[in-house]
């Protein structure tokens, strides 16, 4: 399964990465850098490969949805708590 962020917890997520320690590419970070990224654009790319050699998953790993063609019952929220330290 793979959730994707929501319109509030995605802006949360770049502050709560770049707050502790999270570099971008451009090497820029921190709590400022934070507010200038939300000012603009910024997208959160997912990287995905079946981890099982004995029975990867080699057709239609995927799918992909519009949210809105999504039941509001079958949505939930989950706070996700940062590893990084």
């Amino acid at each position: 399964m793979h959730c994707d962020y929501t319109a509030d917890g995605a802006p949360r997520r770049v502050q709560q990465l770049l707050a502790e320690g999270i570099s971008l590419p451009d090497g820029s970070g921190g709590e400022r850098d934070a507010e200038a990224l939300l000012n603009g654009r910024f997208a959160f790319v997912n990287v995905w490969r079946s981890i099982d050699p004995e029975h990867p998953v080699l057709q239609q790993p995927l799918a992909v949805c519009d949210e809105r063609t999504v039941s509001e019952a079958d949505k939930f929220k989950y706070m996700l708590r940062s590893m990084f330290k």
